[in-house]
C-alpha cells in the first residue's frame, strides 16, 4: 500500500509542469527510506561460526582443569603468526577482540558439540609478540609459580567440557583452536582425556618445537605431570660425554640419542595410544596367571613405538610393566597384553589400569571398577566404561547386556514349595468345584460379552480443525500504520501542490467569463 502511495505521488507531481525536478527527487528518496525503514532485516548480533582458519594465527597450547583444587585453572595460548596479535584492540585499531567460549560437560556428553551456542564466553585482553605465550588463570592461581597475563572465573569441569578460540570478522566468528576433554576420553572422536589433579594438556611439538609439522598439519595434545605456563615444555636432552681419541685427526662420533628421545620424537604429532578393555577375572578354565589382559588401541594411520611406555594397574597398590625395545603397535590395531606376558594380575574386587610414556605422564587411563565377575569384561564404549558379557582380545569391543538373575519373591516361594515339619507334609485343601456351577458361570460371562459393545469414541471435527487450522502470518507492520503512511504521503503532496492544483479549476471559470 505504501509504494501505491509512492506511486500515486509520483504520477501527480509529473503531470504538474511547474514542479520542479529537484522536489521529484526529493519525493522519490524520502519514500524509499520510509519503505527500507519499515523493512525488516537481521540483527547485525546473529552471527554464524565459521571454518577453522588454515594456518592459524593463535593456537591452545596446554590446558590445566584441576590444580590441586578445582579452582585452580589455567590455559596457554600461543602466537604462531610472524606479527603481534592485540587481542582486545588494546591500541584501538578496530581491531575484533578474541575470545574464548566454554562449553560445559553436558554437551560433550551428547557427542554433538553445539559450537555457535556456548555456555559462557571471554574476551580476551592484552598483547602477544610472535612466537610468544599468552597465559589465562583463575583468581589467585599463579600456576608454575608464573604471574599470569589475564584472571577469569573458574569454568572447567574435570568431567568434561570443551573451549573455542575464536576472533569475530567480517561478521562470523573464525575459530582458530578447540579442544575437547572428559573423564573417560574417546580418542577416535578427538575428545582428550581430563588430565589428573595438578596435571595438564600440551600440545606435543616436533623435533624443532614447532606445532606444525612439515605437511602444516597441527600437531595433538598429550599428559604430561610437568606444568610448563609460558613455555614449550622441553625433553631434557643428555649432553653426550667427550671422547678422547689417539689420533687427533680422527672424526669424532657422537653416540647415539637416548631411547627415550628417539622414541618420544618417533611419535611425535601422534595421538596417544589408549587402554580400551580389561579382564580381570577369566571364566573357567581359564586362569587368573595366564588369561587376564590388557588392550590398547593405536587410533593413529601410522605405527606407534611402545619402547619404555609403562602399563600401571591397581589403585593404592600399583604393579607395572615397561614394553620392550621396538615394540610398535600397527596403526588402527587393537593389542591385548596378556597376564602370562606381563605378569600383571587385575584384582578382582576394585582396581583400574593406566598407560605412562617414557616421562611417566598418564597417556590414557580406565574407569575405576568394582565386583568383577567371571569372564565379564571391563570396556570403553562412547558413553564411558561398563561392563559386557563379551570379551573381545585384538578387536573392536562389543557392548553385551549384563544378565541378570531372576529373583523369586517368599511369597511365591511358599505357595510353590510345601511346607515340611519332621516327616508330615501340609497340603492345601481345595474345595471341588461342580461341573454344572462351571457352565453356568461360562454362559452368564458370555451373556455379559454380548451385551457390553465397545463404543467407538466420537471425532470432533471442529475440534481437530480448530488445532490444525494455522494461524495466519502476522504481518511485519500493522495495517494501520500503512494506511496512515500512504494518507500522510498523499496529504503532503496535495499541499505542496495546493497552488497547482488550484489553478486547474481557475482556468475552465476564466475560460468561460472571456467567451461570455
Amino acid at each position: 500500500m505504501l509504494l501505491l502511495a509512492c506511486q500515486a505521488g509520483s504520477i501527480t507531481m509529473s503531470r504538474m509542469p511547474r514542479v520542479t525536478t529537484y522536489l521529484r527527487v526529493g519525493y522519490g528518496a524520502a519514500c524509499l527510506l520510509l519503505m527500507f525503514a519499515m523493512t525488516p532485516h537481521v540483527s547485525a548480533a546473529t552471527l554464524m561460526i565459521s571454518g577453522q582458519a588454515e594456518p592459524a594465527e593463535l593456537i591452545i597450547t596446554e590446558l590445566q582443569t584441576h590444580g590441586g583444587s578445582a579452582a585452580q585453572e589455567f590455559i596457554e595460548l600461543y602466537n604462531a603468526s610472524d606479527a603481534a596479535i592485540d587481542l582486545g584492540d588494546v591500541d584501538g585499531k578496530g581491531m575484533q577482540a578474541w575470545k574464548l567460549h566454554f562449553y560445559s560437560s553436558t554437551t560433550v556428553a551428547k557427542l554433538e558439540m553445539a559450537w555457535t551456542v556456548p555456555a559462557s564466553t571471554v574476551v580476551l585482553n592484552g598483547l602477544i609478540e610472535p612466537g610468544e605465550y599468552f597465559v589465562i588463570a583463575t583468581k589467585g592461581y599463579k600456576p608454575g609459580d608464573s604471574e599470569p597475563d589475564q584472571m577469569i572465573s573458574d569454568r572447567m569441569a574435570n568431567s568434561g567440557g570443551a573451549i573455542q578460540l575464536a576472533q569475530l570478522n567480517k561478521g562470523a566468528y573464525v575459530v582458530n583452536d578447540r579442544i575437547i576433554w572428559q573423564s573417560t576420553g574417546n580418542e577416535s572422536k578427538e575428545i582428550y582425556q581430563t588430565p589428573k589433579p595438578g596435571q595438564s594438556l600440551q600440545r606435543q611439538t616436533t623435533s624443532d618445537e614447532e606445532y606444525y609439522d612439515e605437511q602444516g598439519e597441527i600437531t595433538g595434545y598429550i599428559h604430561r605431570a610437568q606444568l610448563s605456563p609460558g613455555s614449550v615444555l622441553a625433553y631434557e636432552v643428555v649432553e653426550p660425554m667427550p671422547v678422547e681419541l689417539d689420533d687427533p685427526d680422527s672424526e669424532i662420533i657422537d653416540p647415539q640419542p637416548p631411547l627415550q628421545e628417539e622414541v618420544i620424537v618417533s611419535n611425535n604429532g601422534l595421538a596417544p595410544v589408549v587402554v580400551t578393555e580389561l579382564l580381570p577375572n577369566p571364566g573357567s578354565p581359564a586362569s587368573d596367571d595366564q588369561d587376564e589382559f590388557i588392550e590398547l588401541y593405536n587410533p593413529n594411520d601410522t605405527p606407534f613405538r611402545l619402547d619404555d611406555y609403562v602399563l600401571e594397574v591397581g589403585s593404592t597398590t600399583l604393579h607395572d610393566f615397561v614394553f620392550d625395545d621396538h615394540t610398535t603397535i600397527p596403526a588402527r590395531t587393537y593389542l591385548p597384553v596378556f597376564s602370562a606376558d606381563s605378569r600383571l594380575s587385575l584384582v578382582n574386587g576394585s582396581g583400574q589400569a593406566r598407560l605412562l610414556d617414557p616421562l611417566g605422564a598418564t597417556l590414557s587411563e580406565t574407569g575405576q571398577y568394582t565386583a568383577a565377575k567371571d569372564n565379564m569384561a571391563w570396556a570403553a564404549d562412547p558413553i564411558g566404561w561398563g561392563w559386557t558379557a563379551t570379551p573381545t582380545p585384538g578387536a573392536s569391543n562389543t557392548i553385551t547386556a549384563v544378565p541378570v538373575p531372576v529373583k523369586t519373591s517368599s511369597a511365591e516361594t511358599r505357595k510353590t514349595t510345601p511346607k515340611v515339619t519332621g516327616t508330615t507334609s501340609t497340603r492345601t485343601k481345595v474345595k471341588p468345584v461342580s461341573t454344572k456351577a462351571v457352565k453356568a458361570a461360562k454362559a452368564k460371562k458370555a451373556a455379559k460379552a454380548k451385551t457390553t459393545k465397545q463404543k467407538k469414541p466420537k471425532t470432533n471435527v471442529a475440534a481437530v480443525a480448530t488445532m490444525t487450522k494455522p494461524e495466519p502470518p502476522k504481518p511485519m507492520v500493522h495495517t494501520s500504520i500503512l494506511v496512515a503512511v500512504a494518507g500522510l504521503a498523499v496529504l503532503y503532496g496535495a499541499y505542496e501542490y495546493r497552488h497547482d492544483i488550484a489553478d486547474r479549476f481557475r482556468k475552465p471559470r476564466r475560460h468561460r467569463a472571456v467567451r461570455g
